[in-house]
Parts: structure tokens; sequence; C-alpha cells
């Protein structure tokens, strides 16, 4: 009897998983959201309301942290993780129910041979990795902030000067900035595959930023312009031709509704259909809550329990993965 009602009871958890889990899936932009901005000049992260773009506070400020130089964020288990350039480490903030919590080193300085940390991400196998731009590496680390192993050796496929880096269908796409190139690595064993984007199409021009999105259509900043890549045809989307506040495109991101949030070097957020490359106007103006001028990176930040809708930080809502790990939090593990 006590086995059939542990049965029973495991059903009835399983049902009700299955149900949020679907209202997950069709989640769109909230009230409550927000965005995060990563002030590179500033040694500051700011949240900034969405769709508004008002200030909100400083998510992480200089003095609160040894944050020096923010470039890539990623969120992963209840926690914001951002890259700290200057000081060669990775920095850790719990961001549990949208507020910023407690805040601590996770990778340490130099940690592997880490040297200008640019872009980071989690992989299938729970674990960090990071684009190390001076050793021309992607560097995995434990869930503790240990260091692993060289996913991607110095050098491997060309790599030069790597930033912004996802998992896609299996594999790691990682933009090498130097010789402006987008490669393609086993996202099992970090062999190199072959060439992604190469700077011989549309004038790829120091490529930053990397997104691929829920209709694998490949996203690349570079320059002053975004590009797209859908299928075998790789081309300009939109540059400060048609959208003048364009100047500096760095790691940008998609919201829940599918539009562009592209980070620049004059101190602006833009958004840009993603579709057709139109200006949807500027999400976050120059000097808000005392943004710098060099914007590296931003991030899209659900209100709500566990700070995002997100839980594997891949910047696609309500997929599989999320669900995978929504279904451990309601199990009793960690976001």
């Amino acid at each position: 009897m006590t086995q059939l009602l542990s049965i029973r009871g495991r059903c009835h958890v399983l049902a009700m998983c299955v149900c949020v889990a679907v209202a997950l899936l069709g989640r769109g932009a909230q009230a409550d959201d927000s965005v995060l901005v990563a002030d590179f000049n500033g040694d500051k992260i700011v949240k900034c309301a969405y769709p508004s773009g008002t200030a909100e506070e400083h998510f992480v400020a200089l003095g609160m942290t040894a944050l020096n130089g923010p470039t890539g964020m990623t969120m992963h288990g209840g926690y914001l993780y951002i890259c700290s350039y200057n000081t060669n480490s990775i920095i850790r903030v719990s961001a549990l129910n949208g507020f910023p919590g407690g805040i601590s080193t996770f990778v340490a300085a130099g940690a592997g041979g880490l040297n200008r940390p640019t872009a980071l991400t989690f992989g299938p196998d729970g674990r960090l990795y990071v684009s190390s731009q001076l050793t021309n590496s992607v560097l995995r680390y434990n869930a503790d902030g240990t260091f692993f192993s060289a996913f991607v050796p110095a050098g491997s496929g060309t790599l030069a000067g790597p930033w912004g880096l996802q998992f896609h269908n299996g594999d790691l796409y990682v933009c090498s900035n130097t010789n402006a190139k987008v490669l393609r690595y086993n996202g099992t064993t970090g062999a190199f595959i072959g060439e992604e984007v190469t700077a011989a199409q549309a004038g790829l021009s120091l490529p930053r930023g990397l997104l691929i999105d829920n209709l694998g259509r490949l996203y690349v900043t570079g320059g002053n312009a975004v590009y797209v890549k859908s299928g075998a045809s790789f081309s300009l989307l939109v540059s400060n031709a048609t959208i003048a506040g364009l100047v500096g495109t760095d790691q940008l991101s998609l919201t829940p509704d599918n539009i562009l949030m592209v980070p620049c070097h004059n101190g602006t957020v833009q958004k840009v259909d993603r579709m057709t490359g139109a200006s949807l106007g500027v999400l976050v103006l120059n000097g808000a809550g005392g943004l710098s001028t060099n914007l590296q990176s931003v991030l899209y930040f659900p209100g709500g329990t566990c700070g995002t809708a997100d839980f594997n930080g891949d910047g696609d809502f309500g997929t599989d993965q999320d669900i995978e790990a929504f279904f451990r939090v309601l199990a009793g593990g960690d976001c």
C-alpha cells in the first residue's frame, strides 16, 4: 500500500511538472522582466527594465567584487556568471528571484591558463566553457570552478582570439576574432570539424557575438554590423548604414519574443528584428544607470522564481533542456 501511494504521489508530482513545463513553453515578455548589461569600462553590471530600458540598479558594481572589465555573461543554475577580463577570472553572483545575492570568484585568476576571458557558456556535460582570448583556446571547468581541461587546445582549427561561443545540436561554435571566422568543434571531444563562416563571406570583420536561435539561424556581430547564416547562405542582416546606433557591435542575445538585443560600444543596446534586420528602437540609452560607452554583452533576465525561465542559460526559452532543468528544481535540485 505504501509503495502504491508513493507511485501515485510521484505521478501527481509528474503531472504538475508537465503542466507547469508546458506553461513555460509559451512564456513571453512579462512586466517584471529586465536585462543585464555588462559595462566594460565601468566595471559593473547594470540591470535595466524591459522593455522600457530604464536603469533599475547596479546588479554588480565596482567595490562589490573583484570584477574588472566584464565581457561575457551567462545564467546557469540560478547564478549569473561573468567574465572578468582584466583579472583573468570568472565571477559568480547568486541571482535567485531576480536579486543579486552572494558574490564570489568562481574560477580563480589564471586557473588552467585562463588569459583574458571573453565569453562563456555551460555545456551539455554541466561544465563551464570559457573563451580564453590570449591563449587561443576554449577552457573547461568543473561545477566547483576547478580547471578540467583545454577543450579546444590552443590554435586548433586556426582558432585565434576566441570570443562568443554556443553549443548547438551537439557541436560547439566559436567566434575566431583575429582571423574573422566562426569555427565548429565536436561538442563531446572538442575535435575541429570545420569553418562555419570565413572572413571572405559578406565582409565579416572581428566577430565577437554569436547566437544560434530556435530556427537554427546563426547570428554573428562584427565591426558595426550583424550578420546571419541561414542554411548555406551567409549575409549581412543590418549595419550602421541602416541603423546609425550599431557602432562596435558585441555579444548579442534574444528576448523571449525573439527580438535581437545588440550591445554597442557607443553605450547603447539596440533592438533588431531577427528576420528582417529592421530597427525596433533603442532599448538602453547611452549613460543609463551610469553606463559607459563600451558595452560588451546583454542578457535577458526574466523576473520571478529562480530569476529566469531559461534554466540552462543557452538563450533559448522553454527548450527541452530548460524543461529538463525545471524538473530538477521540482525534484529538490538547484535551479
